[in-house]
């Protein structure tokens, strides 16, 4: 039995139902793709990418990324075989040929340039959430290779923000989350309101991605805080449910960490009647929050008696 029918065989157990029997053959696959020519295995591997079966697309996928750790001078040869695939008319292989994109430019990130981005930037509107989903991760992964790139993909990014999954939406703010780390010389006043509107509005999964990533607006620009407070306020009055009333109360939590001097007789007026709110979880974070303010408030105190 030569290698291509050995091959041939393990791939089938990929799709055993036992995971012990997937996970040997997994190793399997590895030793006899090791056998071959390092070029030769890495065809096999894309064209697994495009399998029916999701257990072997996904196996084939840490394959790959194991093949490009070994020998990353094939991974222009990888990206140039996997470009093709993101025009397939299957939705999964879209998707795993954008994941196996990823792996491609973290084992080369010179490979992340312009026209890799406009290869990604017609998948932002893809029919499957799935496939959109791993285009804004893939999108974030680019500028991190290329950082010159963060103002242009920030732009395609926006848009998702209002996408009728509220999981591509959370997938787009955890993106510009990231794409804010790397330039956040971005961060401005429209952007903070577009978050803010997430957390106002959105469900509980969006509002957990916003809340991390107004926190990261507000601590490159403090400035913000003051505007961020002023908009988060009368979400502490709202009785229609506990979800805006406890992102709210963390929200508040960032922005005083951000700028102190906002702790104030009002605020804290403004936050002990939740005390008593009816709804335990906005009592849980609110006692949280008010001890972080108290000792933010005593630590403030303390240095300016120092330096007077």
């Amino acid at each position: 039995m030569n290698r291509i029918e050995e091959l041939e065989k393990i791939i089938l157990l990929l799709k055993d139902d036992e995971w012990r029997v997937r996970e040997s053959a997994l190793d399997a696959l590895g030793s006899i793709l090791q056998a071959m020519p390092a070029k030769e295995a890495l065809e096999r591997v894309i064209l697994l990418l495009k399998d029916n079966s999701s257990d072997v697309r996904y196996w084939a996928s840490k394959v790959l990324e194991s093949i490009l750790q070994c020998d990353p001078s094939l991974a222009i040869d990888a990206l140039e075989q996997i470009i093709s695939f993101l025009k397939d008319e299957q939705g999964y292989v879209r998707y795993f040929a954008i994941k196996a994109l990823g792996k491609i430019v973290a084992c080369d990130p010179s490979l992340a340039n312009k026209e890799l981005l406009e290869q990604i930037k017609p998948l932002l509107k893809d029919k499957e959430y799935y496939v959109r989903e791993s285009a804004l991760d893939a999108l974030a992964g680019i500028v991190a290779c290329d950082p010159s790139l963060a103002k242009e993909a920030l732009e395609q990014i926006k848009p998702l923000l209002k996408d009728d999954l509220s999981s591509v939406r959370g997938s787009a703010i955890d993106a510009l989350g990231k794409i804010i780390d790397i330039n956040p010389s971005l961060v401005n006043k429209e952007l903070l309101e577009q978050i803010i509107l997430s957390i106002k509005n959105d469900e509980w999964n969006v509002t957990y991605s916003a809340i991390n990533t107004f926190g990261k607006i507000l601590a490159c620009d403090p400035n913000l805080a003051k505007e961020a407070l002023e908009q988060i306020i009368p979400l502490l009055k709202d009785d229609s449910s506990s979800v805006q009333k406890y992102w709210a109360i963390k929200a508040l939590a960032g922005i005083v960490a951000c700028d102190p001097s906002l702790v104030n007789q009002t605020l804290l007026e403004q936050m002990i009647p939740l005390l008593r709110d009816k709804y335990w979880e906005v009592r849980d974070s609110v006692i949280d929050v008010l001890g972080e303010i108290m000792a933010l408030v005593q630590i403030t105190f303390k240095t300016k008696q120092k330096g007077e």
